[in-house]
């Protein structure tokens, strides 16, 4: 045999050795409490106590999580039923934006129309003051004709002397201003 040869089987019984060893170490706890010291035991038991209450820990954390699931899916069914109400709602405020073009161009008519009504108001007042002021000065004095009192109106008389003649007005004050001063 050659040197190689012996050289590789020495190799090979050293290695065989030290692995024998390693394993003798793993699956004998007595050489592991020969040659590791006494509280190398009571960290080992501890780690393993702490491993036996992480995987408690981590079984319920998964149930937990199972459970959890089971809300998100019900949560999922909500965000639908939710996002089926949105969509009706779109549908409805669209259309409510049609009808509110349509009125908002209908009420801008409206006020062009009251605007012109209220031109003519104005001419027709200012026709009549001038009809009426022709009509004082060819009879010398005002038509007097009984008008109707305002609604919401309370109706104060006040008459007073002065002098030889004895005046009188008639006057009408809105109810709430009446209320509140009185």
């Amino acid at each position: 045999m050659s040197g190689k040869t012996y050289a590789l089987m020495f190799i090979g019984i050293i290695l065989g050795g030290c692995v024998g060893y390693g394993i003798s170490l793993v699956y004998i706890p007595e050489a592991v409490d020969n040659y590791f010291p006494d509280n190398y035991r009571a960290k080992f038991d501890g780690l393993t106590e702490t491993y036996r209450d992480l995987s408690g820990m981590y079984d319920a954390a998964v149930s937990e999580i199972d459970g959890l699931g089971g809300d998100i899916a019900d949560l999922q069914a909500s965000i639908e039923e939710l996002q089926g109400h949105y969509e009706d709602l779109t549908e409805a405020h669209t259309a409510l934006e049609g009808d509110n073009a349509a009125l908002q161009e209908a009420y801008l008519s409206l006020i062009g129309e009251h605007e012109a009504l209220g031109e003519a108001l104005n001419e027709t007042q200012e026709s009549y003051d001038a009809l009426l002021m022709q009509y004082m000065i060819v009879t010398g004095e005002a038509p007097f004709t009984p008008q109707t009192p305002p609604e919401g109106t309370i109706r104060k008389d006040f008459a007073w002397a002065y002098g030889d003649e004895t005046w009188a007005i008639t006057l009408y004050i809105p109810e709430h201003l009446y209320d509140y001063y009185s």
